[in-house]
């Protein structure tokens, strides 16, 4: 287990303890859970602006489409209503 948390550490950001993470793991392990994971990626085109996080140096940055904005915020808003999402590409468990 903690070879696995070791490994997606440097991938994921969360305010989940530890423990918390692990009691969702040992869950997931003792009742055999079916997870429907979906995906969505918020797209736009690329510029050239000033990055505040430079500095004020100018940088690559991607400015998104207010229209794939407003898409994962309905997808966000059916997730906390409850609502199975299914995004675009579909089911990832087919």
């Amino acid at each position: 287990m903690l070879l696995f948390f070791e490994a997606v550490s440097k991938s994921i950001e969360t305010n989940m303890s530890t423990s918390e993470i692990n009691s969702l793991v040992q869950l997931e392990l003792s009742e055999l859970i079916s997870w429907d994971i979906q995906s969505y990626q918020i797209i736009g085109d690329s510029a050239t602006m000033p990055c505040y996080s430079l500095g004020g140096l100018n940088a690559s940055v991607v400015i998104a489409y207010e229209s794939s904005i407003e898409k994962a915020t309905a997808y966000i808003d059916q997730i906390m209503a409850g609502e199975i999402v299914e995004t675009e590409t579909g089911d990832l468990d087919q």
